[in-house]
């Protein structure tokens, strides 16, 4: 053995060679007493290729622990037979191991992996005692995990040495050959669980193991133990992964030692890597067994490798040439993140924590779109012609969008859309190039301009949009630009603002009967039944889409159930609640109610009634519902019933052509999929985040000689630092042409007050295309809020100074 416990690569190669004949060709003994996984006498021949890698992982693991007496190893293919134990055969060089085993050792030797024989702190060799050393021997093998550790519990205050008994004990148990043991027990068949890991016995081994006098001791032993099987199963998983190892991912993540830091360092790239090479299927039966772990486990594991991926980043941080999206490691780390929040996604939506606590701040500092955009979109650019070459363990973000936030998300849209357009224009130039040289004065449009009249507006934007996007679909990706027919105006932001209020003003006009108002949520919802044409559903659909794209935020109030419905996630109960909080909370307490007369109390049927055009009408929720009662034993299905019919099937067609019509705007756009549906909805509607401050601090000045010290501007601020949220959304609106806050905050405007001459009585005007407010000089603060007063509450109309 050569210094320091570490093999030799001779000796190594020998070891080699025993374990692969006892894999491929067995020992030769009608009983064999080694465990299932290391002889082919007890599990049947493995194919050459399996043996091989298995062969290296047991001869570091186990060195010559785990060969048989009568091993009489086979040769491998291309090999001379061996005739005897290589143990006996002598040292051997690298050049005369089996092809297939150099191969193998050649291969393993690059991972960052090593298998050494834990010690204690004093040095002495990780085993339980024997009985010359004391009255505590070794527990029972025959007995569960969790019997012999309480048998070695019960037992430990009579051993000369206990701190030995209870390194050796966890060695012993979560090394290779005790998790081996532990796969093939009852502990991993208990029944209770669907994996049938026993959490219970196993949380008691830990903390019973580390919580006493030698806990520190034991803790760098469990990590050594540890390693040394997660390089086990690293090999394995490779090459035969199993539910097998999914049970040691279930035990060794529950092990306290993952909480250390220092236990990360050593032991966590590895597992994640494991864990990383699971195949899909294996990848979903992992989720679905974390995701019956009590919520607070599950958050645990997250907050674990959460906790690796920043200090990763930390410390690649000042590394030149450091790309996060070649980063082996971090990358095997994020499939973890990946698995956590698919498991997450399994359990009930009531009982699941916030997308927000899977966004890694550190991520989110060192994010750089560029490289990130390069893996995800490999196979478009390719298909462009453009030369990709990327490492083989390359990932991008963007297949892992919960862990970035909105505004990288935001970039990552806009890069995806400019480069898109930028390819389309490329396009574009060569069909118009085709087109003229065959004779052909129209080619494809390369602006999108709609021209509508104020008094026909919905009528002239569903003509105008219809008509260009019919002629050329990829427009719709194009900046719209928008003429009011009969006005002056150049659009450079302003008039399409503009237009995109007064459309949805109008849409959500109660005449239409498009939009039912609910006075108690003040949220507008889809008219159950509506008479009105898709069309209209459709545009607005549409409104929403371009709204986005040329980011601009809408006055929309939808519940958050319709940004849900967007992305296709049900609308349930809670939805309701918010969307119509009376109705929902009536549906609680019949849910709520204990006893038995539900039919005597409520009388209610499975029907809803409504009124149409004063006549009051009944919808049946299920054939037969206007004559069937609602009792205790179905009202859980009425109230499903009722919820699924308020937010789902009463609004189904409108709902369809609203749906049909904002996706229509994000054809061959896969980076709005990034977006969740609390982001759709901020990115849509902005927030109300009205933070004066720091607009002042934004705030840029034109025109005033002492700028933010001219007595006009320090009254302007004094009054708006006392303005109500109404006054502060009339400001906003009048100044930028939306009340609302975008993606960010206030920052990320750019607001001006520019000075429009001196005193008079002109009121305060606006360039709302260029967020520019613009104030006479004049002589009195009382003067300034009184004209400015009047300036907001009676802005409406765009139109040049």
């Amino acid at each position: 053995m050569a210094q320091g416990g570490a093999l030799s690569r001779e000796e190594l190669a020998q070891l080699i060679r025993g374990y692969f004949g006892q894999l491929t060709k067995g020992c030769g003994r009608e009983a064999c007493c080694q465990p299932a996984g290391r002889c082919a006498t007890v599990d049947g021949p493995v194919p050459a290729k399996a043996a091989a890698k298995t062969a290296f992982t047991l001869a570091v693991t186990l060195g010559a622990s785990g060969l048989c007496n009568a091993v009489n190893p086979s040769p491998m293919e291309g090999d001379d037979p061996v005739a005897s134990n290589p143990l006996d055969s002598g040292p051997r060089t690298n050049t005369d191991l089996p092809a297939a085993s150099a191969a193998v050792v050649e291969d393993v030797a690059a991972e960052p992996m090593e298998v050494v024989a834990p010690t204690t702190t004093e040095g002495e060799p990780a085993q339980a005692m024997d009985e010359s050393e004391g009255a505590v021997v070794a527990p029972d093998p025959a007995l569960d995990t969790v019997a012999r550790f309480r048998q070695l519990m019960d037992e430990l205050d009579t051993a000369d040495n206990p701190k030995r008994a209870l390194v050796g004990f966890a060695y012993d148990t979560f090394g290779p050959p005790g998790m081996d043991r532990l796969m093939s027990s009852a502990f991993c068949d208990n029944g209770g669980t669907e994996h049938g890991v026993d959490l219970d016995g196993l949380r008691e081994v830990y903390n019973g193991l580390l919580t006493g006098e030698f806990g520190d001791d034991i803790r760098d032993i469990l990590g050594s133990a540890m390693g040394n099987t997660v390089s086990l199963e690293l090999l394995r998983i490779r090459s035969f992964p199993s539910e097998r190892s999914l049970r040691v991912f279930v035990i060794l993540f529950e092990a306290p030692v993952l909480d250390d830091i220092a236990a990360q360092e050593a032991l966590l790239p590895a597992l994640l890597k494991s864990v990383g090479h699971l195949r899909d299927g294996e990848r979903s039966s992992l989720a679905r067994w974390w995701a019956a772990d009590p919520i607070d486990e599950l958050r645990r594991k997250l907050s674990i490798v959460q906790q690796f991926v920043t200090l990763r980043v930390l410390s690649q941080c000042d590394t030149p040439g450091y790309n996060m999206n070649h980063d082996d490691d971090l990358g095997a780390a994020v499939k973890c993140i990946g698995l956590i929040h698919l498991a997450n996604t399994y359990r009930a939506s009531s009982d699941r924590f916030s997308e927000l606590e899977f966004v890694n701040d550190g991520i989110n500092d060192m994010f750089r779109v560029s490289p990130d955009f390069e893996v995800w979109k490999a196979e478009m650019l390719k298909g462009w012609g453009l030369i990709i070459r990327l490492p083989e363990h390359a990932f991008s973000f963007c297949h892992f969008p919960y862990m970035l936030s909105l505004a990288n998300k935001v970039k990552i849209l806009t890069t995806e859309n400019k480069v898109l357009h930028e390819h389309e224009a490329q396009q574009r130039q060569r069909r118009n190039l085709m087109a003229a040289m065959h004779g052909s004065l129209e080619g494809l449009e390369d602006s999108f301009v709609i021209n509508v009249n104020r008094d026909n507006l919905v009528r002239d934007a569903l003509r105008e949009i219809s008509f260009h996007v019919l002629k050329n679909p990829e427009i719709i990706r194009q900046p719209l630009k928008v003429h009011f027919i009969g006005e002056e105006g150049l659009d450079y932001g302003g008039v399409r603002k503009e237009f995109f209020q007064l459309i949805i003003k109008e849409l959500f006009d109660p005449i239409y009967g498009m939009f039912v108002h609910q006075e108690d949520s003040r949220l507008h919802y889809f008219a159950p039944r509506s008479l009105e044409a898709p069309e209209e559903y459709r545009l607005l659909g549409l409104v929403l889409g371009l709204a986005l794209y040329n980011n601009t935020i809408l006055d929309l109030h939808f519940p958050p159930a319709v940004y849900k419905k967007l992305k296709e996630e049900p609308a349930g109960l809670p939805d309701l609640a918010i969307l119509n909080p009376d109705l929902a909370r009536g549906l609680q307490q019949l849910l709520a109610y204990p006893d038995d007369d539900v039919e005597d109390v409520f009388s209610l049927t499975f029907s809803v009634p409504y009124e149409h055009f004063g006549e009051q009408l009944v919808e049946e929720l299920v054939p037969g519902g206007a004559d069937r009662p609602v009792t205790a034993a179905d009202k859980e299905e009425y109230v499903q019933l009722y919820v699924d019919y308020v937010m789902n099937t009463s609004i189904s067609a409108a709902f369809a052509a609203f749906f049909d019509g904002f996706w229509s705007t994000s054809k061959g756009s896969e980076g709005i999929e990034l977006f969740s549906s609390s982001d759709l909805e901020l990115l849509i509607v902005g927030t109300q985040d009205l933070d004066f401050d720091i607009l002042r601090k934004i705030t840029k000045y034109d025109g005033f000689e002492l700028e933010e010290k001219t007595p006009v501007v320090q009254w302007f601020w004094e009054l708006a630092e006392h303005f109500t949220e109404e006054e502060k959304r009339l400001l906003l609106a009048f100044s930028t042409g939306s009340d609302r806050v975008p993606v960010g905050g206030l920052e990320k405007i750019s607001f001006m007050i520019a000075k429009q001459g001196v005193d008079s009585d002109q009121l305060p005007t606006s360039h709302t295309c260029f967020n520019v407010l613009m104030l006479p000089e004049y002589s009195s603060k009382e003067k300034l809020e009184r004209l400015l007063s009047i300036a907001l509450r009676n802005a409406q109309g765009f139109g040049m100074i």
